[in-house]
């Protein structure tokens, strides 16, 4: 018996559909490749559009007499497979006729697969040739189902598609990547969940958690929890063998206005490697401010390059049952060589807040700075406040300013 080797290489790529569908998402895109009429293997691409092998255009002559069967099938399921894993199938082409059957490659639905040692073949009447699929999945795809094309010289058969279909998956993977809690009470307790789902191991435990944002660190608690019974469910190709769920609450205190933290953690399984996810969110309170440059995403105010002597009112607003009794007080401000800062007691502002005005001040006498911002909060100017409310001891806004020579 021969055995010829048909090599592919495919470019995956996974879409996400929503929750339910994250693990099973949607059939591969079918692409194909016909020869150009003068035999080359260049070819025009119809992408989306899976075509009828018998109707396409004929690679090379018809002997009569020549039979091809794929004894097999011409279909493989590898059903599922893991990213960067490798898996092969050998599909056996049979000549059942009285003269020489003729094979060649004719292409394939993918845009990125190749073939390898195998170009074409002459098999004799009775006897047979392995030609061999790999497939090394090199990114996730739940569902895939991709064709290679072997023309013949069997007068019925000018084309034959073998197809292989499977789901390709992590061998972990996160839910969310990227939690996202918005409106998170400074108060108040929030939490959320991230699916930890193990498609390979059959037991799994995490360790070593650590945050990376110190800062915020001791608002942050994780808990685990037996693994929602839902993503548990589905066809066996594409659900996990095991899974946890990360219980992430955030505690009363959190600084107001926008926050980031990354949680890496271990797999106690072979071989396993770190894993993280992020945390998003946004912290709010009964204290809120408004002003020239001001945006509460950072709860900060951001005026550029500014004149000495200038000043800037940034209105502080209080609601909620204890808005009458908060009130502010100027802590530190730096650098104080060039910002000052005062705040007015409290008076009503219509019938259910409380207004104070924050003033910010460039002195005459500043001396040159530049604080624009950036990833590290050293090159803001701040202003922390210390307040009688409850829920909200203290708060700093930061200031993105520049005063020139």
């Amino acid at each position: 018996m021969k055995y010829l080797v048909l090599a592919l290489i495919p470019l995956l790529a996974g879409v996400s559909v929503g929750v339910a569908r994250t693990i099973r998402e949607f059939d591969g895109i079918v692409e194909w490749f016909s020869p150009y009429a003068d035999g080359s293997e260049s070819a025009g691409i119809v992408t989306g559009v899976k075509k009828d092998p018998s109707k396409m255009p004929r690679y090379l002559d018809a002997i009569n007499g020549s039979r091809v069967v794929v004894e097999n099938g011409e279909k493989h399921n590898f059903g599922q497979m893991y990213l960067q894993g490798k898996m092969s199938h050998k599909f056996v082409f049979r000549n059942t006729g009285t003269a020489d059957l003729k094979l060649k490659q004719n292409g394939t639905s993918c845009m990125m697969c190749t073939f390898s040692s195998f170009d074409q073949a002459t098999v004799k009447p009775g006897e047979s040739v392995d030609i061999e699929i790999r497939w090394e999945a090199k990114h996730r795809d739940a569902e895939f189902r991709k064709e290679a094309y072997v023309a013949t010289s069997d007068p019925d058969r000018p084309t034959v598609a073998l197809t292989i279909e499977g789901a390709v998956v992590m061998s972990i993977f996160i839910m969310p990547n990227d939690l996202v809690l918005n409106n998170v009470p400074v108060g108040g307790v929030t939490r959320g969940q991230v699916q930890v789902m193990n498609f390979k191991d059959d037991t799994m435990k995490l360790i070593d958690f650590r945050f990376v944002n110190e800062e915020i660190a001791e608002f942050f608690e994780l808990s685990e929890a037996p693994l929602q019974e839902k993503y548990l469910s589905g066809p066996s190709t594409s659900r996990p063998k095991t899974g946890r769920t990360i219980v992430v609450t955030i505690k009363p205190g959190m600084p107001l206005g926008s926050f980031t933290q990354t949680v890496r953690f271990n797999l106690d399984v072979p071989g396993g490697s770190e894993q993280l996810f992020n945390i998003r969110g946004f912290v709010t309170s009964d204290i809120s401010f408004a002003g020239q440059g001001y945006t509460a995403k950072n709860n900060d105010v951001s005026w550029g390059t500014v004149a000495r002597g200038a000043k800037y009112n940034l209105i502080a607003l209080v609601r909620g049952e204890h808005r009458e009794q908060t009130r502010f007080k100027i802590l530190n401000v730096t650098p104080s060589s060039s910002l000052r800062a005062t705040v007015s007691d409290p008076e009503p502002f219509g019938e259910a807040a409380m207004k104070s005005v924050l003033t910010i001040e460039i002195p005459d006498d500043a001396i040159p700075v530049s604080l624009l911002g950036g990833p590290e909060q050293e090159n803001y100017g701040h202003i922390v406040l210390e307040t009688t409310h409850p829920d909200v001891k203290r708060l700093t806004i930061l200031v993105r300013f520049a005063v020139d020579e």
